[in-house]
């Protein structure tokens, strides 16, 4: 109960902040050119330095094998979130959204902030992990969507800004390389602007969409509830009845993390894909809308229910 009225806490000074982006871009103050610039800083310059910060660390062995299982474990999440998704099974453009906000996540600008909150840098360090897997399978699977028969790039893969980062983290956990003091205070620094300009990107991109017209639309509030509610419980409940019998309990940390990176809203993502290769991401920015709003509910109930069970 502790844990979920932490989360609570956290999700409503994160909703004051959307909220102040989102008056903002309705006062035409912030548009959305100033939000995609502000992702570019987020996904280039914030993200990678919070993850490698969370990096610097003594080695352990149970942590290596810790971020083994959490890759582990976000590579059956998403495959589980494709299968899940295939309910949606007529071909068509709205169908594509559907499927990919069934399976991607806002993993990085929502779930660090909660992780956070609630493991300290272990949430970041084991979270990571799911933020490199996810942007393996959307830089491919969720792509391909849009641009079929085109070949992965594997340097554009491994350059990713959600990979990368976590490949020096690595390394450098594994070497046991420490950075400079230095190094650290300025990534302690850049990582502290993480939340407040996530969620002002977020309520720029949220300030155009309407809410009563959404309330009336079942198929957003089935992908809704697959995205926050099905898709998280179900890989809980069955990855908790699967390894309870081959690992310890220490682990059990890394399964709630991983599943903490899935039960949140809809990945931007969804509307920035389709955006850049010319598409109509009005779609896209409904969901993240509606998601965003109900997860404000959602995810605390699943922090309860998994710290329960």
């Amino acid at each position: 109960m502790i844990a979920a009225q932490l989360v609570f806490q956290q999700l409503i000074l994160m909703a004051v902040l959307i909220s102040i982006s989102w008056l903002l871009t309705k006062k035409r103050m912030l548009d959305v050119s100033g939000a995609k610039q502000m992702s570019t800083i987020l996904l280039y310059v914030i993200v990678p330095a919070l993850i490698v910060s969370s990096f610097q660390r003594e080695w352990s062995a149970s942590e290596f094998y810790g971020l083994l299982l959490a890759a582990s474990l976000a590579v059956i999440y998403h495959f589980l979130g494709m299968l899940v998704s295939k309910f949606y099974h007529e071909n068509s453009y709205e169908n594509s959204i559907h499927r990919l906000a069934v399976v991607y996540s806002n993993c990085g600008f929502m779930a660090f902030p909660i992780l956070y909150t609630l493991y300290g840098t272990d949430g970041i360090f084991f979270g990571g992990v799911f933020v490199a897997v996810f942007n393996i399978f959307l830089w491919s699977h969720g792509i391909s969507h849009f641009q079929e028969g085109k070949k992965l790039s594997l340097k554009k893969l491994i350059l990713n800004p959600g990979i990368f980062p976590v490949i020096i983290g690595v390394l450098l956990f594994v070497l046991q390389i420490s950075l400079p003091t230095s190094m650290n205070r300025l990534l302690s620094m850049l990582s502290a602007v993480n939340t407040p300009l996530a969620m002002f990107v977020i309520g720029i991109y949220l300030a155009p969409v309407k809410l009563r017209p959404l309330l009336n639309d079942t198929i957003i509030w089935r992908t809704t509830g697959f995205r926050l509610l099905l898709l998280p419980l179900l890989f809980f409940l069955v990855i908790s009845a699967v390894l309870s019998y081959f690992i310890s309990e220490e682990y059990q940390k890394v399964v709630e993390i991983i599943t903490i990176c899935g039960a949140c809203p809809v990945a931007s993502s969804i509307i920035l894909i389709p955006s850049s290769l010319g598409k109509d991401g009005e779609l896209g920015a409904k969901l993240v809308f509606f998601t965003t709003i109900c997860s404000l509910v959602t995810i605390p109930m699943i922090v309860y229910l998994i710290q329960i069970f």
